[in-house]
Order: C-alpha cells, then structure tokens, then sequence
C-alpha cells in the first residue's frame, strides 16, 4: 500500500480510525452543549434562574460534605 509495509499500513489505518471517532466523539459533545445552551436560554427567558451566590454556596457546602 503505497510502499508501507503492512504494519506500517495497518497503524495509519488505526490512527485513522481513532481521530475519526474522536472527531465523532468531539461532534457529539458539542451538539450536547449546544442543547444544554438552548435550554439555559429557555429557562433565562422563564424567569427560571437562581443567584450565582447561591448556588456557589451550595456547591461549597457539597464540597464540605465530601470531605467529611
């Protein structure tokens, strides 16, 4: 195959492979969040929003927890 030898061959089909599932992978995450931002919008646009002081406060007192 264009003067590889057949292990040379086989690892450029695999490091193919690997970089179109990660890019596979990469497209997938990314449609994730841009419906997590679609729903985020929503719910800004509802009124259906908590202050950023709480919730940080609640995420301290869950990190405290754990400790523990």
């Amino acid at each position: 195959m264009y003067g590889l030898t057949e292990q040379e061959a086989i690892e450029k089909v695999n490091a193919l492979a690997l970089k179109l599932i990660n890019n596979e992978l990469a497209a997938t995450q990314l449609v994730e969040l841009i419906k997590k931002i679609a729903q985020g919008e929503e719910q800004i646009r509802q009124g259906k929003v908590v202050d950023g002081e709480v919730v940080f406060q609640q995420l301290q007192e869950k990190l405290e927890q754990m400790k523990s």
